[in-house]
């Protein structure tokens, strides 16, 4: 059954033309006809009505035609609509046109005179205080006071506060305070410091991002001649061709950017506070890579569906003319297949030289070296003697390595491995006697990190009958605000101020490095926020301690002090929490372990139990 007689109309009706709401038959017209309503038995309707094939609704693009419908067949007529018909068209403008783009200009906008006309020729009367009579008045056709404004404004009218606005007694320009991308980022730069702390920002980002291995590559050879097979060629971009001239770092990682992540990296840090669950994921400190280059560039594969983004920044529009005064810079998207089409344009990423990228999710940003008073090696020299202190606290990071290569080949510079050898939970009899609830879930790990040239696997390292480099036990704890409520007045007090701040996520560490015989020993202390603090304000505590303290964007502390009663300063009430409730609680615990030498006597086998508790007593 495809057609029906319909007595309305007088003839029939192909099914997909009628619809059964009973919004619409009250109009009674036969540009929509409803069904008979003696036939809407609402037991009947869902199946009797779907077996037909007619509907409930119709669809933007539908109603957009039967107003031109309506347009064409009074084209040629001198009479206009009657009263019904004008409440039909009025109510399907507004009803089914609502959320409709219009890329037409087809006559289906009612005016005030009772026309369908194109909505380019109809103007939105939205300066009803004007006087009567004016020339606005007399000169100009409105929309139909009935249709909504923004139906009007979505088909392509105009209004009329618009429309002076382009004549010579009115215009609009830009205006607001802005601010120059180029020195925004060289104002940026004055932030951070320009030496090895660059590394310990990309390490923050790839550990937010969960990734396992990171590798430092610098790549010394030269692919200026390789200018064939590029994404852009010198017609569309002319001086893109420099891009391949520059000796460059890539810092990859086994991790892939979410859509989320390449927003947030556009940011430049700008507004909005950052996730308190990671140490600081693309905010203020990737603009540190602006000492290295002006133009760093992100390649980036999520496994899960083959998409390969590749994305270019070029704040300072020295490689690509873009119109986009607010985003200087291009992505491309493209599969593993369409990348292989470009050789030249991503030989220069060393793929050869990295981690296999065919298993699984993927990063890699390259940095021009286009500032000739670094000298890359020093810096990396720098990083391999300080990485091992950087990844004490990390808790997804395992592998770094940093490469150099040239004409004669890959060179391994130094490599890092960490091996957590033990992990358990600390026996509740210890805490006892120190009487906090919140530590009711502290993690006890003990981390081996091997640092060299060949230790990438557990093999090399027995092969070789290689020692850790360091040996750390750890204790550490997470929880949320809430938990601290019970044994925290503070907590209760300051609530509302810490959840308007997004401090809401509390986490703590200790850490001590564990001697390995009689000459071993620990020295100074340290403050991190999962990575060291550039800070000259030393612990408190004679061990190392990880926590979320509140960061200046070049890793500074704003204030470590005592608080007084009065003191209403969030930042020193929120470190105070920390450490009371958090940090010296899990310190007590780490003391009361330690005085058991047997728990760890598997890592302390060579040392005497004399100067085992000599230097379990340096810890006091």
């Amino acid at each position: 059954l495809e057609w029906i007689w319909h007595k309305l109309i007088n003839s029939f009706c192909h099914v997909s033309t009628i619809v059964t709401s009973d919004k619409y038959s009250r109009f009674k017209t036969k540009y929509l006809p409803t069904f008979p309503y003696e036939l809407n038995d609402p037991k009947l309707t869902p199946i009797f009505f779907k077996a037909l094939g007619v509907r409930s609704i119709i669809s933007s693009q539908e109603a957009y035609d039967i107003l031109s419908r309506i347009a064409d067949d009074y084209k040629s007529r001198k009479n206009h609509f009657n009263e019904l018909l004008v409440e039909f068209i009025i109510f399907l403008t507004n009803d089914s046109l609502k959320n409709f783009k219009c890329y037409y200009n087809k006559n289906v906008l009612l005016s005030s005179n009772l026309r369908l006309c194109s909505p380019s020729d109809l103007k939105i009367d939205d300066m009803s205080w004007r006087k009567v009579g004016s020339s606005i008045n007399k000169q100009t056709e409105f929309v139909h006071e009935d249709i909504h404004p923004r139906v009007a404004f979505n088909l392509g009218a105009k209004s009329i506060r618009s429309n002076n606005f382009t004549t010579k007694e009115f215009t609009i320009t830009d205006f607001g305070q802005h601010e120059n991308i180029s020195d925004r980022i060289n104002n940026l730069k004055r932030e951070f410091p320009c030496d090895v702390t660059i590394f310990k920002e990309l390490l923050q980002n790839a550990e937010d991002a969960g990734a396992t291995e990171v590798v430092f590559l610098l790549d010394e050879i030269d692919y200026s001649s390789k200018k064939r097979s590029l994404c852009f060629s010198k017609e569309e971009q002319p001086n893109w061709q420099n891009y391949q001239s520059y000796s460059s770092l890539l810092v990859y990682n086994d991790s892939s950017f979410s859509e989320g992540d390449i927003a947030g990296i556009q940011s430049l840090g700008l507004g909005g506070k950052k996730d308190q669950h990671t140490i600081g994921k693309f905010g203020l400190g990737f603009n540190a890579v602006y000492h290295i280059t002006d133009s760093p560039c992100l390649l980036t594969r999520r496994r899960s569906d083959e998409n390969i983004s590749f994305c270019v920044f070029d704040p300072f529009r020295k490689f690509l003319e873009i119109q986009a005064q607010d985003r200087p810079g291009i992505r491309l998207n493209f599969t593993s297949a369409e990348l292989r089409r470009f050789p030249d344009q991503f030989c220069s990423y060393s793929f050869d030289s990295l981690p296999d990228l065919t298993k699984g999710d993927y990063s890699i940003l390259k940095l021009p070296l286009m500032n000739e008073d670094i000298v890359m090696e020093d810096m990396l020299t720098e990083l391999i003697s300080q990485v091992s202190n950087y990844i004490i606290f990390l808790q997804n990071i395992k592998r770094i390595s940093v490469l150099k290569r040239d004409k004669d080949g890959t060179h391994t510079l130094g490599k890092l491995h960490i091996t957590v050898t033990q992990s358990t939970q600390l026996p509740q009899h210890y805490l006892t006697n120190y009487n906090y609830k919140y530590l009711d879930n502290v993690d006890i790990f003990i981390k081996e990190i091997y640092m060299g040239k060949d230790i990438s696997s557990a093999a090399s390292r027995k092969r070789k009958k290689l020692s850790p480099e360091n040996t750390w036990l750890l204790f550490t704890n997470n929880g949320c605000i809430q938990q601290l409520e019970g044994s925290c007045p503070a907590v209760r007090k300051h609530k509302t101020m810490f959840e308007r701040e997004k401090l809401t996520h509390v986490y703590g560490g200790v850490a001590v490095e564990v001697p390995v015989n009689s000459s071993s020993r620990v020295g100074g202390s340290c403050l991190y926020s999962y990575l060291p603090i550039g800070s000259d304000t030393p612990s408190e505590f004679p061990i190392l301690v990880n926590a979320p303290f509140i960061l200046q964007p070049e890793r500074q502390l704003i204030r470590f002090k005592d608080i007084t009663e009065t003191s209403d300063d969030w930042a020193d009430i929120w470190h105070s929490v920390i450490i009371e409730h958090v940090i010296t609680p899990l310190f007590v615990s780490l003391l009361l372990y330690l005085k058991d030498k047997s728990l760890l006597e598997n890592i302390l086998e060579h040392m005497s139990s004399e100067d085992y508790y000599n230097w379990y007593y340096s810890l006091y």
